[in-house]
């Protein structure tokens, strides 16, 4: 009942009341003819209404009562003609006891026990449910006041007045339907086909309907009618709406209807595919060539499909589709398809052909498969196994782990094996589409766990993208190769090469290589051509050498490190190509051997080549033809006991270039190269030190331009040192650019440095002390015969030597120029030394000579002696030198600086200036034009003989400055601006003719400017400046002299025969035929008086003088004439 209290609200309770303006006439709220308002027993004291199907007033029920029900009854607020919120809800129980049964089958429901406030003069619905099914409603106002009703129409709303207590009477009857559902739900018929329609009517339970009475509409009959069975007939073109309904409940269908249809045509197919790989193939695929006559889309009748030869295909209904072949098939599959165009079909073959297959390998899968890429091999023998010759082996980096991977694997010709460890994605173009066989992931570990081969090779074959590993065995392997292809490969083996390939060509580039404990080598190319690479990696603990290269003429490239107590590497026989070995090296066994290759180039040129060979020699290179051999980036560090250190022989070009290179023997030969060419760079190295051996360096015909550079670090002895040998320390032979610096060569049984025929040679900043031990045997501190091109010595102290402490006797080509600068010659032996610099030229030699800035402290001989002879040319050049001479052992008339030429027709020419001279035995400074028909030119400027006060510093028995011209040459001189000191002989002597033989030759002298005096101590006859031309009785030369001059240009020579012997400042003879030519003088040319007055003008201070002529025995006498030639 609802019962409404009070004017401000109604309540809901047990029962719903309601009543109608029109007790005799109901009407249903809302037209449902589920739900009616009816009449009953009303009266002004007991209104009331219920609901009872059908709606119209009075009628009998429809069916039985329907008891197993539960009714729900839900009350809404209305918005609009809307349920809003819900403000209500009741659920009724089952049984008898939740109804009364009144006469006519009519019910009272009894059981609520809900009740609800409603506000007033608000609309509410009243609905009633079974399950999700709403038999109907009734729509409410709630009047508030003294309303009898609300002013609304009272056809659409029920008034419930406050106050008033109304039961609700409503029937539910058998039978009534809940829902009609059409079959099928949609169809498609051409016009004036037709289609059968059937309609299944459930009641409220859910069971069908049997005698429901169904009635049939369409929404279009001019697109198709329908009988009263569903029978639709198509009348046109187009869709319409098929309905059935049942009471108040209804259902429908679509249909499509269209013209006649003819049907497709499907052609034939053919697709491309591999073996074991499931190929997509994208729309249209199966479609692309079939057609329909109308231009209807057509589709594919979709569907996974068995093929004929085993595979399976994935059909999409846009002809796109997926195949994967039977498991190692090849050749031509086939399949079936059918086409449709919405009302017919049609049916061809496609066929996919598999030109070649592939397998996969994957040791995470969980069970073993057949090696599809769907369902891979889980152990790489079972890929071994059914792959054939020429097929591909892909291996999935899997589950990272070695576990189905660890058996090895051996190649058939031409197959590849190929891991996820690749860096781009293997792909092939099938039916115009990109397909990946493999994309790049983990690299798969194929780590042998037993003894043997990781991957023995068969011929072509190709590894990719795996890391291959092995505890006692080979990494990869092969003879016979073929052509093998590899990349983003590492080997790790053990027990075994990482490579150990022959006879064949690689196209191969790896990361990590490394090889440990091998019982051969590391490292093994026997016969390899192509090219081959690692990027690093590490070989040690190989029982040979840990790199073996032999033969083949490869571009190979290892950048690994290489530790070896045998041997770091053995190169031979290659024919061709490059080797370069980049990593660091550690030998301790038997060093590099690179031997008997024909051509190409070995280079090695890690940061770090640390070889410690002991007896053995350290790098061995012999018999490589052309071949380029290169130890570049530096770092190269040998050491070796008897063991030669670097040996290079019989070929090659070799070049050791970087920072740091350092020899190091205690018994062996340091470095030597013979019969092996240099490259243009050379051989560079820090540091050459060796002991107690027969030679620590020997070169011999090197053939290039730039052979070896020592370079030290600037300080003394860190070019090295060499000593105690019991040959020449050094020892060159046909040798061209060679540069010592900053090395200590002492105490050596031969030369320290001896050179045959060497061009370009340089010595920096290094001591050459206390070499040789046989004059016999031509030994000294530095001997050159030939040496040419451009030398030089700089900054370097050279003494103590048994014989010469330099010596260059060149007999042809040219010397241009040898530069001694800064250097320091001190005394030689006491009991064998000879000069201190000789330079000695003869035959067709061109010595050119520049000594500057340098000390001669000392010479048992001489201490620069420069000697021409045959047709010899030199030209000496002396500046700001310091010539002393304290050895104590000085023979007499030597110990001064002397240059002559003799025999032949040597040519000399000299600039001599700003030079100190002093402790001479003989004369401080001798030119000489020798026997023969040379010319001696040059000027003397400048200098100093000899320390004013230290008795007897200019000479001890010799002349200051003595100019002599002996035979049939000429000499020409200029000598201005020297002072000459402690002399005891000549100042300043000139002199022309031939002792034996008698002489034709010329003497031009121009002597100005000069101070010559305090003339040292001995009992002998001292002459300022003393001209003596002609020796015996044929001599007929011609002279001119040219003393002094007018101002500046005189001599001041003052004290000559002082201390008690005889002698005069000027003194002048004329001997035999001779003729002199005074330039100005005017007196007879017998007026010995005159010539004195003439010279004691032209000179400073009142010199003493003294003129002797032999006009009276057919001499020329003294004559005037033009000015002296000048040099």
């Amino acid at each position: 009942m609802i019962r409404a209290k009070c004017a401000a609200s109604a309540v809901f309770l047990l029962a719903l009341a309601a009543c109608t303006g029109d007790a005799t006439s109901p009407v249903a709220p809302d037209g449902d003819p589920s739900l009616a308002i009816v009449d009953a027993a009303h009266s002004a004291a007991a209104p009331g209404f219920y609901f009872l199907p059908p709606t119209v007033k009075g009628a009998a029920p429809s069916g039985t009562f329907d008891a197993t029900l539960q009714p729900r009854v839900e009350i809404c607020e209305l918005a609009g003609s809307l349920c809003g919120a819900t403000v209500a809800s009741f659920s009724f129980g089952t049984g008898s006891s939740s109804v009364r049964v009144d006469a006519g089958a009519e019910h009272y429901i009894t059981n609520w026990h809900t009740s609800k406030s409603l506000n007033p003069d608000k609309f509410y619905r009243i609905q009633v449910f079974v399950g999700a099914f709403r038999l109907g409603y009734a729509d409410a106002d709630v009047v508030s006041g003294g309303k009898d009703k609300h002013s609304v129409d009272e056809t659409q709303f029920v008034a419930v007045k406050a106050g008033q207590t109304i039961p609700i009477k409503f029937r539910i009857e058998t039978g009534i339907a809940a829902q009609v559902v059409v079959s099928p739900a949609s169809a498609t018929i051409n016009t004036g086909a037709t289609q059968q329609f059937t309609a299944t009517v459930p009641d409220l339970h859910g069971a069908p309907l049997p005698a429901a009475a169904v009635v049939w509409t369409t929404s279009n009959a001019a697109v198709a009618t329908v009988d009263g069975s569903g029978l639709a007939t198509g009348t046109g073109v187009g869709t319409a709406t098929i309905t059935a309904t049942s009471g108040a409940s209804s259902g429908s269908a679509m249909l499509t209807v269209l013209n006649p249809n003819t049907p497709p045509v499907a052609a034939a197919d053919t697709f491309q595919a591999i073996g074991n790989v499931t190929v997509p193939v994208a729309a249209p695929g199966v479609l692309a060539n079939d057609t329909d006559a109308e231009g209807n889309s057509l589709s594919a009748v979709a569907g996974t499909y068995a093929t004929t030869g085993g595979g399976t295909v994935t059909l999409a209904a846009d002809g796109g589709f997926s195949y994967l072949s039977a498991a190692g098939f090849t050749g031509a599959d086939t399949f079936a398809y059918t086409v449709t165009d919405g009302q017919a079909t049609s049916t061809a073959v496609a066929t996919v052909s598999s030109a070649y297959r592939v397998w996969y390998v994957d040791n995470s899968a969980g069970v073993a498969g057949d090696g599809r890429d769907a369902s891979p091999f889980a152990t790489l023998k079972a890929a071994e196994s059914a792959s054939a010759a020429g097929e591909t082996v892909f291996v999935r980096g899997g589950n990272g782990g070695a576990a189905g991977y660890d058996e090895g694997f051996i190649m058939k010709a031409g197959q590849s094996l190929t891991g996820e460890g690749i860096t781009s994605p293997i792909q092939v173009v099938l039916n115009g589409a990109t397909v990946t066989l493999l994309a790049p992931a983990g690299t798969p570990n194929l780590a042998r766990a037993t003894a043997g081969t990781g991957i023995q090779l068969a011929t072509n074959n190709t590894v990719q993208g795996v890391r291959v590993a092995t505890s006692d065995g080979a990494g990869i392997a092969g003879d016979g190769f073929g052509t093998f292809t590899a990349a983003q490969v590492s080997v790790d083996a053990t027990g075994g090469a990482a490579l150990d390939l022959e006879n064949g060509t690689a196209a191969a580039a790896f990361g990590s290589v490394s090889s440990t404990g091998s019982g051969a080598n590391g490292l093994r190319l026997v016969n390899v051509g192509g090219t081959l690479s690692a990027t690093g990696g590490l070989l040690t603990g190989a029982a040979g050498p840990a790199v073996l290269v032999a033969g083949g003429n490869g571009i190979v490239t290892y950048a690994g490190d290489v530790v070896s107590t045998v041997r770091t590497a053995r190169v031979d026989g290659r024919t061709g190509g490059v080797l370069t070995l980049s990593g660091s090296l550690n030998d301790t066994g038997a060093g590099i051997l690179v031997q008997d290759n024909a051509a190409g180039t070995i280079a090695f040129t890690g940061a770090s080549k640390v070889i410690s060979t002991g007896a053995s020699t350290g790098v061995t290179l012999a018999d490589n033809g052309s071949a380029a051999i290169q130890f570049a980036g530096g770092g190269l560090a040998i050491t070796t006991t008897s063991g030669d250190g670097f040996r290079a022989t019989d070929g090659g070009v070799v070049t050791v270039t970087g920072a740091g290179n350092a020899i190091l023997t205690s018994a062996g030969t340091a470095l030597r190269v013979v019969d092996a060419t240099t490259g243009a760079a050379g051989l560079s190295f820090r540091s050459i030190a060796a002991a107690d051996g027969v030679n620590g360096i020997v070169l011999q015909n090197t053939g290039g331009a730039n052979t070896l550079q020592v370079t030290g670090t600037g300080s003394a002895g860190s070019g090295g040192t060499i000593q105690s040998m019991s040959g020449d320390a050094v020892r060159m032979e046909n040798v061209s650019g060679v540069s010592l610096a900053s090395v200590i060569i002492r105490d050596n049984l031969g030369s320290g440095i001896a050179g045959e025929n060497v061009s370009g040679f340089a010595l920096a900043e290094s001591t050459v002390l206390n070499n040789g031990d046989s004059p016999a045997a031509d030994e000294a501190g530095i001997r050159f015969h030939n040496l040419l091109g451009s030398s030089s010595i700089t900054g370097s102290f050279i003494g103590g030597s048994v014989e010469d402490n330099l010596r260059v006797a060149n007999s042809s080509g040219v010397l241009n120029r040898l530069t001694l600068s800064s250097a320091t010659f001190a005394a030689n032996a006491a009991a064998t030394g000879g000069d201190g610099v000789s330079i000695l030229g003869s035959g067709s030699a061109v010595v050119n000579v520049t000594v500057q800035n340098s000390q001669f402290t000392g010479a048992r001989v001489n201490l620069l002696r420069v000697a021409l002879s045959g047709s010899a040319q030199g030209d000496v050049v002396l500046g700001s030198n310091s010539f002393g001479n304290t050895h104590p052992a000085i023979v007499p008339g030597a110990g001064g600086v002397a240059l002559e030429t003799g025999g032949g027709a040597a040519a000399l020419t000299y600039d001599i200036s700003g030079n100190s001279f002093r402790d001479a035995v003989g004369s401080a400074l001798s030119v000489q034009e020798g026997v023969g028909t040379g010319t001696v030119s040059g000027v003397i400027r400048g200098n100093t003989v000899g320390v004013a006060g230290f008795a007897n510093s200019g000479s001890q028995q010799g002349s200051g400055i003595s100019l002599t011209s002996v035979g049939a040459g000429s000499h020409t001189v200029a000598v201005t601006g020297n002072q000459v000191r402690q002399y005891n002989n000549q100042g300043v002597l000139l002199q022309i003719g031939d002792a034996s033989a008698g002489g034709n030759g010329t003497l031009n002298a121009t002597v100005t400017s000069n101070v010559i005096a305090e003339p040292g101590t001995a009992p002998t006859a001292k002459n300022g400046i003393h001209l003596n031309a002609g020796l015996i009785t044929s001599d007929n030369p011609q002279v001119c002299v040219d003393l002094g001059g007018p101002g500046s240009l005189a001599n001041a020579v003052t004290g000559s025969g002082s201390g008690g012997a005889a002698g005069t400042d000027l003194r002048l003879r004329q001997r035999f035929l001779t003729t002199v030519r005074l330039p100005g003088y005017a007196g007879g040319n017998a007026d010995n008086a005159a010539v004195v007055a003439f010279e004691q003008a032209r000179n400073g201070g009142t010199p003493t003088g003294l003129a002797q002529n032999a006009v009276a025995t057919g001499g020329g006498g003294f004559v005037g004439g033009a000015g002296c030639p000048q040099p």
